[in-house]
């Protein structure tokens, strides 16, 4: 029986996990040649035997015509084996200390030498392989890098922390990389085949459900109530043993949470278009998504970007609407749908903006207060639009209803009737009010 290279390898890591791996052994019929290099894991062979240089023919100084010719075709042939041959030997040095990158090089120039020699062409196919098999190890552990990370970091972690964004990264890295260990893992044959993949399948349906909750967990963020709730209740409708039960409780935790935030949802988002952000108290910056939600007593500032809008649905049936590059801050909102009764208070900062109230407006004007630049909107069963511009100059146009406003510099009070509109300036004070235009 004749071996032309025998390796086994069992990796483990305690921090990758138990995972197990047994490669194959290549054999073939033949006896081992006596030159053959024994190292480590594998039996490594030098090139065929050098044959012996051929005569160098030279001609001597002489007039006969009969001198055989220099073969210079044979020279070249010589020095590309004893080329081909350093090569090798350079490649065997490198495998022998396990740099397999540094022996696949040495191989492949050998052969761009010597083509059609066997014993380099397996000497290169040897080494490929550990390369591969170097990196496949190397998978693993970052695998297992990554998960002991993931388990830092959400140890303990806020549901409205930023860091979920970092947690949801690690997670798709480590997915991509157990992707590419189990596509080499099933192009290798071992007789611990059935074992290695339940093995790997069990990591994946943790990396998974990990992955499950951190999403859910940055619906939530976001408001979007529904889609958390949605993804909560489907990763725990999958969870098996595999699951780590911590991350099973933290999904529980999750669902009273999201309950009791429905439970205080005073509007949501409706259509948008573009880039639209929300900003809370907190610190917290989230990208507004189709029906994201409002929650009773929550101070949210709503910036949208060019060419971008977004229109608001409060549970009073109030409805605005922001157009591009348009900020506003809703500073309160209370609601009681039993009596129709609140309060509501907004400043608009930059943009345009168009509002219809509701409820709370038609039991009690006052209990709604809208600020814009230096001045004080009354409203009283309206349909108006305002814009701001960065000098804090503008307008207010009434499509239904009345308007009234207050300059916060003079004191100075006008009513903006429907069908009219009123310029305002910089200074704090106001034009018309005139016909819509």
């Amino acid at each position: 029986m004749r071996i032309k290279s025998v390796f086994c390898q069992q990796t483990t890591s305690s921090r990758a996990g138990s995972l197990g791996f047994v490669f194959f052994a290549l054999l073939s019929l033949g006896s081992a040649p006596a030159d053959a290099q024994i190292s480590g894991r594998c039996v490594m062979y030098c090139s065929t035997p050098l044959p012996p240089p051929p005569p160098i023919y030279r001609r001597a100084p002489s007039t006969n015509d009969d001198d055989p010719p220099v073969d210079l075709e044979a020279q070249k042939r010589a020095a590309a084996l004893r080329k081909a041959h350093d090569l090798n030997d350079s490649g065997n040095k490198c495998a022998k200390v396990g740099n397999w990158k540094c022996a696949v090089s040495y191989y492949e120039q050998a052969l761009k030498y010597s083509p059609n020699d066997k014993v380099i062409q397996d000497n290169l196919a040897l080494a490929r392989f550990e390369t591969t098999n170097d990196d496949h190890r190397a998978n693993i552990q970052q695998i297992g890098d990554l998960i002991i990370e993931v388990g830092h970091l959400t140890l303990n972690l806020d549901f409205r922390s930023q860091t979920w964004g970092l947690v949801r990264d690690k997670l798709l890295k480590a997915l991509a990389l157990l992707d590419k260990v189990e596509r080499f893992e099933k192009s290798t044959y071992s007789p611990l085949r059935a074992q290695i993949d339940e093995m790997t399948s069990d990591r994946k349906k943790q990396l998974e459900f990990e992955l499950a909750r951190t999403d859910a967990v940055l619906a939530y963020q976001k408001n979007d109530l529904e889609s958390a709730e949605s993804i909560t209740r489907q990763a725990l409708r999958g969870a098996s043993p595999a699951t780590n039960w911590m991350t099973a409780s933290n999904l529980r935790d999750l669902l009273k949470e999201i309950a009791s935030s429905k439970s205080n949802t005073v509007g949501a988002a409706g259509s948008i278009q573009g880039s639209v952000e929300f900003a809370y108290p907190d610190g917290r910056h989230v990208s507004a998504s189709s029906g994201a939600q409002i929650t009773m007593g929550t101070k949210i500032k709503i910036m949208t970007g060019p060419k971008s809008r977004i229109q608001l649905l409060l549970s009073d049936q109030t409805v605005f609407t922001l157009g591009p590059d348009a900020e506003i801050s809703v500073d309160e909102f209370v609601y009681d749908p039993k009596t129709n009764k609140g309060r509501l208070g907004a400043s608009v900062s930059a943009g345009v903006f168009r509002w219809v109230t509701g409820k709370i407006a038609g039991e009690d004007p006052a209990s709604l207060t809208v600020k814009i630049a230096n001045f004080i909107v009354g409203i009283r069963g309206t349909d108006f639009e305002v814009l701001v511009r960065p000098d804090k100059s503008g307008y207010v146009k009434t499509y239904f209803g009345e308007v009234s406003l207050t300059s916060r510099l003079t004191d100075a009070v006008v009513s903006v009737p429907a069908g009219k509109m009123i310029l305002l300036n910089a200074d704090g004070t106001f034009e018309g009010p005139s016909p819509l235009q």
